[in-house]
């Protein structure tokens, strides 16, 4: 048993860094606009949450109390980080700066806040390897949550700069790109 559950963790593992990699691999290795970088961060929430939800249909569905409540952190994070991204799609197209907008601030709290929450249980409940270690992706996961929060503010602020410079046209594709930002429902994910 302890084989197998190594090999979970091993395979999990593999499936976040390979996603991770493939998210911010490519800004390693070119000079990229403040912009873009705001839109790779987005996308790269977007796929790590979408990959802890495979993770967790995959290694997780045997104890239907752990399925049940992993499906449902992954619902209220999801919803958090919607919220988020209408939000910031609100405030984009009003005259308000994200810096000042207390209701994204609020948006962002709650989104990161739900998004370490679904990480932490998949992590502690599901890939856990052995109940007495301490697991690096739950230390990751908690240290990551202020950084997060301190990202998604300036994902905001850059946005919404980028959208007041831009012809309408890129203001309509920005839009579009903030709008494929939204995470899967759990069914698409496991299909």
């Amino acid at each position: 048993m302890h084989a197998f559950v190594s090999n979970r963790v091993g395979i999990c593992f593999m499936v976040i860094i390979e996603t991770v990699s493939f998210c911010i691999g490519p800004a390693m290795a070119q000079a990229e606009s403040d912009f873009s970088k705001a839109i790779q961060l987005l996308a790269n929430e977007q796929s790590l949450a979408e990959s802890y939800a495979f993770i967790l249909h995959e290694f997780g569905k045997e104890d239907l109390s752990n399925y049940a409540t992993g499906i449902r952190l992954y619902a209220d994070a999801k919803a958090k980080f919607d919220g988020l991204i209408e939000q910031l799609k609100y405030d984009v197209r009003s005259s308000q700066s994200p810096a000042a907008s207390t209701t994204l601030d609020i948006k962002l709290n709650q989104a990161a806040k739900h998004w370490v929450a679904f990480t932490d249980f998949v992590t502690e409940e599901i890939i856990r390897d052995d109940p007495g270690k301490k697991n690096p992706v739950i230390i990751a996961g908690i240290a990551a949550a202020p950084d997060l929060i301190k990202a998604l503010s300036e994902v905001g602020k850059t946005i919404w700069q980028e959208y007041r410079d831009a012809d309408q046209q890129q203001k309509q594709e920005i839009l579009d790109q903030l709008e494929s930002m939204k995470w899967k429902g759990f069914s698409e994910i496991v299909g």
